[in-house]
């Protein structure tokens, strides 16, 4: 009986430790991005800022005719959320008004956010998705901004819940767009969009 009591209370702190791993700082993902490692989560809750354009494979552009300097933040390898939350924003683009300089982020492997619940605005403006985009079974609390967003191959936001704006004007979907069952709970605008 005692061995029991040694095993129920062993399984118990092991259950317990594995909770607290179920939470993972966002900088730590970046951090795996510039090692080159693949990211692949599951069941996992992001604290921070997801700042996809703090990665450190950068490439400057042409100034624009505004005089704004662009950054390309290049992710290199797949990246995969799966039925993970995200306490803050998901930046995959930022424009620092004090410096007048614009980061986007350009995928150049599959991306997956599936599942996953985002409680604060995704910023994915200017962004460029080279292969599969799966956004499929997601639920966006706050603004969902993909304006001038590039996908290159079928692309998927199936069963989607949009609760603020969801913003896709001037996207450019080369591929399928499957937006099959998604909800719009506020303002939808896909003004200028381009389907293929």
């Amino acid at each position: 009986m005692k061995t029991f009591y040694y095993l129920a209370g062993f399984l118990l702190l092991f259950a317990t430790s594995l909770h607290a791993q179920r939470t993972l700082d966002a900088d730590k993902i970046i951090a795996m991005i510039d090692q080159g490692k693949e990211v692949k989560l599951e069941n996992v809750t992001i604290k921070g800022p997801l700042g996809l354009v703090k990665v450190k494979d950068r490439e400057e552009k042409n100034s624009s005719r505004f005089g704004t300097d662009t950054y390309e933040c290049h992710i290199k390898v797949p990246i995969s959320f799966t039925n993970c939350t995200f306490e803050d924003d998901v930046v995959a683009y930022f424009h620092d008004d004090d410096d007048d300089k614009l980061y986007n982020a350009m995928f150049h492997e599959d991306v997956t956010f599936r599942n996953c619940t985002f409680k604060q605005d995704v910023l994915f403006k200017y962004s460029s998705f080279d292969k599969m985009a799966n956004f499929r079974d997601n639920t966006f609390e706050e603004e969902a901004l993909f304006k001038y967003a590039e996908f290159s191959k079928d692309t998927d936001f199936q069963n989607g819940r949009f609760d603020e704006e969801a913003n896709f004007k001037y996207a450019e979907f080369k591929r399928k767009a499957n937006f099959n069952g998604s909800e719009f709970h506020d303002e939808a605008n896909f003004k200028y969009t381009e389907f293929d």
